[in-house]
């Protein structure tokens, strides 16, 4: 048994006994990076990144995770305990990156984000391509987990499709897009239905216009696969909920459809129900409830609501997820 242990901490010590990979590894306990970020980011070649995340990845820290034509890596989320205190060591003391780096890794979020508000920004809020967008199978479920009280924030709230349904089960309603063009179609939606109580902000998804705790309810409807980083989302949507309140997120399934990354600036293919539960748990919320549901659209993806509640940032919070 020692013996064991004593080989499985010789090769975690093995993998990471390069400044290059702690560099690596620092880096990727900031979020999910393919290879050709990585090489931008730390401005080294290919073939040594490459060499350095399969090195990680051998090691059990590191995993793929395959949208379309790339795949990105990150620290995994199923870490036995050894593992895990040498990812939360790396993340305290790993070097840092230099200013340069750190110049480049903020270029390749902010490309990121740009690209989705760029696609919404030029949409025309009545064309065709608008009524494909996201999928309407997790609208159902979310309004019936809405509960009927104190303020909801509706979470890239686009042209608004929800948002009547929602001010008849809340106090009171924030609703917070990152595209002009997306929140004056919702605002004349709203003018239209004879709803004029509802707050509009302009906000994006890593810096939400919202005070720490001021909402009770967050719904995000087909939101976080817009995200540049969805586990920085989800925990930038744990700060603007008061203690004990809810989280309801419907998304897509991992599917396989390159054509929406190209066609509707999605930055990711669908999440796994894995992925969800450990943002979520990281985040600190607990009470976790995954709910898969089938497409009612031919050849669309499936989806899941997700439904958490807001407790206390703690390693204990555990989760679910329901078949």
């Amino acid at each position: 048994m020692h013996t064991d242990t004593h080989a499985v901490a010789a090769s975690l010590l093995k993998a990471i006994a390069d400044p290059g990979r702690l560099q690596l590894g620092r880096l990727l306990c900031e979020g999910a990076f393919n290879v050709s970020e990585l090489t931008r980011i730390l401005g080294v070649g290919q073939s040594t990144v490459s060499r350095n995340v399969r090195i990680l990845v051998d090691a059990g820290l590191l995993s793929g995770r395959r949208e379309g034509r790339l795949v990105f890596y990150a620290w995994r989320n199923d870490l036995e305990p050894s593992r895990a205190a040498l990812q939360l060591w790396i993340q305290e003391h790993g070097p840092l990156l230099d200013d340069s780096a750190r110049r480049r890794a903020g270029e390749v979020w902010e490309e990121r984000r740009r690209r989705s508000a760029h696609f919404f920004d030029a949409l025309d809020a009545q064309s065709p391509t608008n009524a494909s967008l996201g999928s309407p199978d997790c609208m159902p479920r979310l309004l019936d987990l809405v509960p009927n009280q104190g303020k909801l924030l509706d979470l890239g709230t686009g042209t608004g499709r929800l948002l009547e349904a929602l001010r008849d089960r809340a106090a009171s309603v924030v609703a917070v897009d990152a595209s002009p063009a997306m929140l004056e179609e919702a605002k004349r939606r709203m003018s239209a239905t004879g709803v004029d109580d509802v707050d509009f902000r302009l906000g994006d998804l890593g810096h939400l216009p919202l005070s720490d705790g001021e909402v009770d309810t967050v719904v995000a409807n087909m939101v976080l696969h817009h995200a540049p980083e969805p586990a920085q989302a989800v925990s930038e949507i744990y700060r603007v909920l008061r203690p004990g309140g809810t989280l309801l997120l419907g998304d897509f399934l991992p599917h396989d459809q390159e054509w929406m990354r190209e066609t509707l600036a999605d930055q990711w293919l669908g999440f796994s129900r894995s992925d969800i539960s450990n943002w979520l748990d990281v985040a600190g919320f607990s009470g976790v409830t995954i709910e898969s549901l089938p497409s009612t659209q031919e050849g669309a993806p499936s989806v899941f609501v997700a439904r958490a509640t807001r407790g206390e940032r703690s390693s204990d919070n555990g989760s679910t997820a329901s078949p």
